[in-house]
């Protein structure tokens, strides 16, 4: 396999101007209580169906199981499980961390809302669709609130009528009034609400939600998609396909809002931007770079070839841009690796952990700001995708 040459990454530990995050165009986060292969029942199945559903659409889905799975799952506590696996080509963020047991509910929302953003800084969605219930819901709503996401969410049912349909008296609890409020919050919050029954879809009506915000999917014989047996009817269950075109139906505005230029809702560009009559060369090479990352290859070459033809940009550096480009877009669905090298790594050690978490990462340690083991040094840098050169000494 032909690896990418290294992208340097000099820390010299002074601060720059902030740039504005970039989102790729069409891609959903689809935030979830459970999922495939850890869990395989209705829930876990209607989640599958509806994802694959998505990407014949044309969006680009990454599944995130709410943290702590599938640690606190039954028969998974021991399980060397795979934590960022993809199922029918589709991507499943999983993460043990935080577990809900032991926390209150307050203490675990402050938690797993920190994790949801984390991933949309690495991820970069353009939006974020929560499927029921609030355990998963309110995070993933304060998360893209977070971050400026638009936000959906897809009911299935409503755990506190569930169970107060088993026993009546639940309804006069405290633990039914708050989960209540707490679906409400997040419906409310909501751009859209997809309701998958109708008693969904009048209880939210009953609540106050307006009308225009909540979106009913029956199937074409009128009778509810989701249902005791919806697992295993495969009449219900192709009602995934209907989920998501109306999901797809009502994001796509959202992510066209952010994208003006994008007339599909896949992987499509930001569209250059418009530079002065005489831009300088800089600002053309970034402008290249950022379209080499967002877009197509044939439309990426186009804009090189105009760039060149109006000696804004000679070949060679055309060329260099797009190259550079294609690196950085070839880090957006892996996991590469990063190497850390330098002599005194003090002030880069506390974000050791976090790039562990979004990469496989390598430590080449220097005795001295010109002393290492070079074979050690080469043969980590072989290895390596992104190189961090910790202090830009010798090293």
């Amino acid at each position: 396999m032909t690896r990418t040459k290294p992208l340097l990454i000099q820390a010299n530990h002074s601060q720059s101007a902030p740039q504005r995050p970039w989102r790729v165009p069409g891609r959903i986060a689809f935030i979830v209580d459970r999922a495939y292969p850890f869990s395989d029942d209705d829930y876990a199945r209607a989640i599958h169906e509806t994802a694959l559903e998505l990407t014949q659409l044309r969006h680009s889905v990454v599944v995130f199981v709410r943290p702590g799975r599938p640690a606190d799952l039954p028969e998974q506590e021991d399980a060397n499980a795979d934590l960022d696996c993809v199922v029918d080509g589709i991507r499943h963020v999983f993460q043990t961390t935080p577990r809900r047991e032991g926390k209150s509910y307050e203490e675990w929302v402050q938690g797993a809302t920190a994790h949801f953003a984390q991933m949309f800084s690495v991820f970069r969605p353009s939006a974020v669709l929560a499927a029921s219930n609030n355990i998963v819901a309110v995070p993933a709503m304060k998360a893209a609130r977070a971050v400026d996401l638009p936000f959906f969410y897809d009911i299935h049912a409503f755990w506190e009528l569930g169970r107060a349909h088993k026993n009546p008296r639940f309804v006069r609890s405290r633990h039914y009034s708050q989960e209540a409020r707490r679906e409400t919050e997040v419906a409310r919050a909501a751009r859209r609400i997809f309701a998958r029954t109708k008693a969904v879809a009048t209880e939210l009506g009953s609540r106050g939600i307006p009308p225009e915000k909540i979106i009913y999917i029956a199937r074409k014989d009128g009778a509810d998609l989701s249902g005791a047996n919806s697992g295993r009817d495969k009449t219900v269950l192709r009602g995934s396909a209907a989920v998501a075109a109306a999901i797809a139906k009502e994001v796509r505005p959202a992510i066209q809002h952010q994208h003006p230029a994008s007339r599909q809702p896949s992987l499509q560009p930001r569209p250059l931007k418009a530079v002065e009559s005489t831009p300088s060369g800089n600002k053309c090479k970034s402008g290249l770079i950022e379209l080499a990352i967002t877009q197509d290859t044939e439309a990426a070459l186009a804009e090189a070839k105009a760039l060149s033809s109006r000696r804004l940009l000679t070949a060679e550096e055309a060329e260099e841009c797009l190259a550079h480009g294609r690196r950085h877009r070839s880090f957006i669905d892996r996991k590469p690796t990063i190497l850390v090298a330098g002599h005194d790594l003090r002030f880069v050690n506390p974000f050791i952990d976090y790039f562990k978490r979004h990469f496989r990462v390598l430590i080449d340690e220097w005795s001295a700001t010109n002393k290492h083991n070079e074979a050690q040094s080469l043969s980590l840098a072989g290895q390596a995708d992104i190189i961090w050169c910790e202090w830009c000494c010798g090293n």
